[in-house]
């Protein structure tokens, strides 16, 4: 199971790179990169989770205010992991 992980992550990161690359960090698309790579290392490795979801939060307030839909599940996210 761990190596699925492990590709699922190395998947998630390209995408994520390639979205930062072409949409910028201030895209809801990048967001959402950010959280979904948040909640595939969550169980595993809590730290690394927790910089995700930290950073898109961050991108949240920034660009879209507590508004954004996925706003509250990340902060919901962060809250689980503290």
């Amino acid at each position: 199971m761990i190596g699925k992980i492990e590709d699922a992550r190395v998947y998630l990161e390209q995408a994520l790179a390639l979205r930062l690359q072409a949409l910028g960090e201030h895209h809801p698309e990048t967001i959402y990169s950010l959280y979904t790579l948040g909640l595939l290392l969550a169980p595993h490795d809590q730290d690394n989770s927790l910089t995700y979801f930290q950073r898109a939060l961050k991108i949240c307030k920034e660009e879209f205010s507590t508004e954004y839909p996925l706003f509250e599940q990340i902060q919901e996210q962060i809250a689980l992991l503290i």
